[in-house]
């Protein structure tokens, strides 16, 4: 969206360049043609007051040096518009001005020498340049149109290209902002999808359901998150098992000890009740009941411990044995 607006901008740039520069400089040959009309039809005009005046010596030198003056002025301004102008209708026409004025002023000078020769004798200068202005005037009045219709023409081409960098800025920002709003959507897809995976398995190992599944693939932070759920399931199930197994041995382990440890159980009528329990191997005291049997000696070491018999002193000894 920078660069479209940075085109847009660049494009508004360029159009108000070609306003400030071509309709600008249009404007000026089209002032410079007028000025040029203007001397010209002053210098028309300093060649009228010559005639009548001219009986005048001081009159005479007076009006033909301000026509000679305008005339210059005009070629002057002529050489300089044509150099301003670009290839065209109206550069050509300008060359033709130039072209004709000078041939006009070769005429106004043979007009003055018989005017002169003539004793100033007005008619007569008159009628050596009858007509000659108007082809120049028509000339110029064509390049003043001509270069009118150019600057309207440049002005209308910037007004346009104006327009358009506009609206393909504005289509560019339009396309761009729909573009992102798609990638948005689908890049939040990629961090929303993962991410109610990984709250559905916490959600199932909270609930003690430890056969869901993770398909973990990619080396982006959610696909690392995923991985780590993954390993702590596969964790959990490898605990639960060994405590399952763990507890499936203590049962077992339990259920034998408690068979093998006390067994107590009734003696028939004629032999009395007979009691069973493991005898510690180093004990070495006598039994209250009877002689106590030759043991293993009693390590130094080891604690001495108070033998404590089950059965009372009226019992044989030997009704006790060793399991």
């Amino acid at each position: 969206m920078a660069c479209a607006a940075c085109y847009g901008i660049y494009s508004l740039n360029q159009s108000l360049t070609t306003c400030a520069v071509e309709v600008q400089g249009r404007h000026e040959q089209q002032v410079l043609a007028g000025d040029i009309s203007l001397d010209f039809k002053v210098q028309v005009q300093e060649w009228k007051n010559t005639l009548p005046r001219g009986k005048n010596p001081q009159d005479l030198d007076k009006y033909w040096k301000s026509f000679r003056k305008q005339e210059q002025a005009v070629a002057a301004g002529a050489g300089k518009l044509a150099a301003s102008l670009p290839p065209g209708d109206s550069q050509v026409l300008t060359q033709q001005f130039i072209a004709a004025h000078a041939e006009m002023g070769k005429r106004y000078t043979q007009a003055f020498e018989a005017f002169r020769a003539a004793r100033f004798d007005a008619q007569v200068g008159d009628a050596a340049v009858a007509g000659i202005d108007r082809e120049l005037v028509r000339l110029l009045d064509e390049v003043g149109r001509k270069i009118a219709v150019q600057s309207s023409a440049v002005a209308a081409q910037a007004a346009a290209s104006g327009r358009q960098a506009t609206v393909i800025s504005l289509a560019l920002m339009a396309a761009v902002f729909v573009a992102c709003a798609i990638g948005g959507m689908l890049f939040s897809r990629t961090i929303t999808g993962p991410l109610d995976r990984a709250v559905a398995v916490a959600r199932a190992v909270a609930g003690g359901d430890l056969s869901v599944q993770l398909d973990a693939r990619g080396k982006d932070e959610m696909a690392q998150l995923l991985q780590v759920l993954q390993a702590m399931r596969d964790s959990l199930v490898r605990v639960v098992s060994n405590v399952r197994e763990n507890a499936d041995s203590v049962a077992t382990a339990s259920a034998q000890i408690a068979r093998a440890t006390w067994t107590c159980r009734a003696a028939p009528r004629n032999r009395p009740a007979r009691c069973s329990r493991r005898l510690p191997p180093w004990t070495s005291s006598a039994p209250p009941c009877a002689p106590m049997p030759t043991t293993p000696a009693r390590p130094a070491s080891w604690p001495r411990a108070r033998p404590r018999w089950p059965c009372v002193a009226a019992r044989s000894w030997a009704t006790w044995s060793a399991p």
